[in-house]
C-alpha cells in the first residue's frame, strides 16, 4: 500500500480549511466541489511543511518541502496583508521524474562537416615558369600573367 495519502483543501473568503487523510485523490474530491477546491498529494511519514497561499486572480498555489513551520512562516510572511495563506505539516510526496526512472543518454556526437577540398598550392618556382610561359604566348600574355599574378599572391599570403 502506498503511503500518499490526500488533503482536501478549501479556500472560503480569507480562509484555508483542510481535511487530511483521504486514501486515493477521487475519495477526497467526492467530498467537496467548488470553484476553490483541490486536493494535494502528501506523504504521512514526511514531516516538512506546504504553505498555501491564494492568487489575486482566484485559486491558490503551494510551496512545499519547507523544513520548519517557523520557515513557512516566514515564507508566507512575506505576502501584502489581507492575502490568505496558511502552513500545514503536509509533506508533499517525493516523486520521480523521468531522469530516476531512465538514466540520462548523452546525445549522439554532432556531425562533423565534411572538409572543404582545397586548391592545389603552387611552389614559386612553378608560378614563375607558368608566368614565363604566358609571357611567350602574344594573344593572352596579359590574361594569363594577370591570372598568374593573382595567384602567385594568394599563395603567399597562405
Amino acid at each position: 500500500m502506498s503511503s500518499t495519502l490526500f488533503a482536501l483543501v478549501i479556500l472560503q473568503g480569507a480562509a484555508l480549511n483542510f481535511s487530511p487523510g483521504y486514501t486515493t485523490a477521487a475519495e477526497c474530491m467526492q467530498q467537496y466541489r467548488g470553484p476553490n477546491v483541490a486536493c494535494f498529494a502528501y506523504d504521512p511519514n514526511l514531516t516538512t511543511w506546504t504553505a498555501f497561499f491564494k492568487l489575486p486572480e482566484g485559486g491558490f498555489r503551494t510551496v512545499g518541502k519547507i523544513a520548519s513551520e517557523d520557515e513557512c512562516k516566514r515564507y508566507i510572511g512575506a505576502f501584502k496583508d489581507g492575502i490568505p495563506t496558511a502552513c500545514r505539516q503536509l509533506a508533499m510526496p517525493v516523486t520521480c521524474n523521468v531522469a530516476c526512472i531512465k538514466p540520462l543518454e548523452p546525445p549522439p556526437p554532432a556531425a562533423k562537416p565534411e572538409p572543404v577540398p582545397q586548391a592545389p598550392r603552387l611552389s614559386a618556382a612553378v608560378l614563375t615558369a607558368l608566368e614565363k610561359d604566358a609571357a611567350s604566348r602574344p594573344a593572352r600574355a596579359g590574361d594569363y600573367a594577370a591570372l598568374l599574378r593573382g595567384a602567385s599572391a594568394e599563395g603567399a599570403a597562405a
